[in-house]
């Protein structure tokens, strides 16, 4: 692993539609730009959301922060659809 890169596995792939597309092949690789692991839970889970009034099928976002491979030195953070009720992000 190299700082600011990442690799991300997802339930789904494809766009939003009923059913969603099951996610197949490598993980995908990204750059994380964010400080934070809560940072980018926040901009994963915002960028899988639906456009417009379509509807939205995420559930959760998971995400390990870890500074060292070699050490249990890590962080995470989870956003859970479900406990966001009446927050606006939901």
């Amino acid at each position: 692993m190299v700082s600011g890169h990442g690799n991300m596995v997802t339930t789904y792939q494809g766009e939003n539609r009923d059913p969603v597309p099951s996610f197949s092949g490598d993980p995908l690789s990204l750059e994380i730009p964010h400080r934070t692991c809560r940072d980018l839970a926040e901009a994963v889970y915002e960028a899988l959301g639906p456009a417009g009034e379509r509807p939205d099928f995420r559930v959760a976002v998971a995400c390990v922060f870890s500074s060292s491979l070699e050490r249990d030195d890590y962080e995470v953070s989870i956003i859970n659809r479900w406990e966001r009720k009446g927050d606006a992000h939901a």
